[in-house]
């Protein structure tokens, strides 16, 4: 083998493959990206067996040549640690001797102007095969363009659960809503719902629903970030029957690179979550959005103490004739709070009657807070109610000029940040509540009003449960 290639080019690739490689594999080949040189161009391919990643360099008469074929086993972390270290602009060779020589180390040689190296590889037999759904199964495809798959995806992860044991959980449900005709990204932990929806692709209305891992949600987005934002992703969704087993994205990162991009579907079924989003709370909080998310972030700091293992990062929100206050307690550092101007008003497009089916529970979190589930809701059981105490929530008969909330301040904080991030078009966030202990809604805008970002069809609605506060 004998090739020539860009360094920024070879090293972009090989970040992709570097990625998703497991750093501790079980065996030295999976620590491996199968590097095939060929006249076509260079197709480099990286697999941890439930995601692959294949990047294809093709051929350039200045940036891409391959003078002599060949197929080889290279380590991938050490490549992309010597390939980034390398002078920018500036061609790497990779070559190796003829296999008819003799050449019993099994060694590649990397040469950069003055600097060379020469690194072990395995034979290419060796390469695990990929777990690929082959064409012969039924597909679905369509595109996006890739600032609003992004988009979609950093406004809706904010809530995947951490909970390793539930799956269906730690990751993104992406389904085709008919009631609006929209392609909807839903992520919950069960104490908030964030959903994203946006203009259904074409073709995208006979998918069925799939949810996809957080490790796939981390990688979508990192490959997402290296490609321009009006670029057209090709998405392929790949069944067996009636159960979707993989999700593969055609993206073209440059004029030079293309990469594909597969991994597995979650197995298990989301939570019906639709009920959450369409309770009717007609009590709207108004307030800037900067000067909220600020608040929150300064009256954080004394009931975020990562020394105190008990901490709940409670904050409350008390609303008093236009004005809100957020106060936050901590017992070992002492109290904070920050007063907002705002407007408490009555949405004039929920229905006449206030209260909410099925309230959720309320479940012991420590010997202070019981935090509200959205168990009930979802229609899950909890498997951590077995001790807890159950207190029936208070739904107040009017509403009135005062009204107190808490809530988990992190949690708070990730609803919120992802209007000001994305620069959707507003100033102001709006908070739709019933109760001091029922589902709080956010978001971006009044009901009625088009909540869509500034150039697309993207839209946001979220949920949290508030926690309430036992004195005893």
């Amino acid at each position: 083998m004998y090739i020539s290639v860009k360094k920024e080019l070879l090293v972009q690739t090989l970040a992709h493959a570097n990625r998703i490689i497991e750093k501790r594999a079980a065996s030295p080949v999976l620590g491996c990206i199968l590097f095939d040189a060929n006249s076509d161009g260079i197709k480099i391919t990286a697999t941890n067996m439930d995601m692959n990643i294949i990047d294809i360099i093709e051929f350039h008469p200045v940036d891409c040549i391959v003078s002599e074929p060949g197929t080889y086993c290279l380590p991938v972390s050490l490549l992309y640690d010597i390939s980034k270290k390398f002078i920018s602009n500036s061609n790497v060779i990779i070559s190796s001797k003829n296999k008819d020589e003799d050449n019993p180390t099994k060694e590649i040689h990397i040469t950069n102007n003055k600097t060379n190296f020469s690194i072990h590889y395995i034979e290419s037999s060796a390469f695990p095969p990929l777990n690929l759904v082959d064409n012969s199964y039924s597909d679905i495809t369509f595109s996006m363009k890739s600032e609003d798959l992004k988009n979609a995806i950093d406004m809706s992860k904010v809530s995947m659960s951490q909970d390793i044991i539930r799956a269906q959980l730690n990751g993104i449900y992406i389904h085709y809503n008919e009631a609006d005709d929209t392609l909807r990204f839903v992520s919950t932990d069960l104490f908030r719902i964030s959903c994203a929806s946006i203009k259904a692709p074409e073709n995208s209305n006979n998918m069925k629903p799939i949810i996809i891992s957080k490790k796939t949600v981390v990688e979508l987005l990192h490959m997402l970030s290296d490609i321009d934002k009006d670029d057209i992703v090709n998405i392929k969704l790949s069944s067996i029957g009636e159960q979707v087993k993989q999700i593969t994205l055609e993206i073209n990162i440059n004029d030079n690179i293309k990469s594909f991009y597969s991994s597995r579907i979650v197995y298990g079924s989301f939570p019906e979550y639709k009920t959450a989003l369409e309770i009717n709370n007609n009590k709207v909080l108004v307030v800037n959005i900067k000067e909220f998310i600020s608040a929150i972030d300064r009256v954080d700091t004394i009931v975020s103490d990562v020394s105190n293992i008990g901490s709940s990062r409670t904050i409350q929100l008390s609303i008093s004739n236009d004005k809100l206050t957020i106060s936050g307690a901590n017992k070992e550092l002492g109290k904070a709070n920050e007063e907002l101007e705002c407007k408490y008003i009555t949405s004039k497009n929920t229905m006449e009657n206030n209260n909410i089916e099925n309230n959720p529970i309320l479940e012991v979190n420590n010997d202070d807070i019981y935090d509200a589930d959205l168990d009930n809701i979802l229609g899950l059981d909890s498997n951590d109610n077995k001790d807890s105490q159950i207190f029936e929530p208070e739904v107040p008969n009017s509403i009135d000029n005062e009204f107190n909330v808490c809530f988990n301040s992190k949690y708070l904080l990730e609803l919120v940040k992802p209007i000001l991030d994305l620069k959707m078009n507003t100033k102001e966030v709006y908070l739709y509540f019933d109760s001091n202990v029922s589902p709080t809604l956010i978001k971006p805008t009044l009901d009625g009003v088009d909540n869509k970002a500034n150039n697309s069809n993207l839209s946001l609605v979220s949920v949290i449960m508030p926690v309430e506060i036992i004195h005893k």
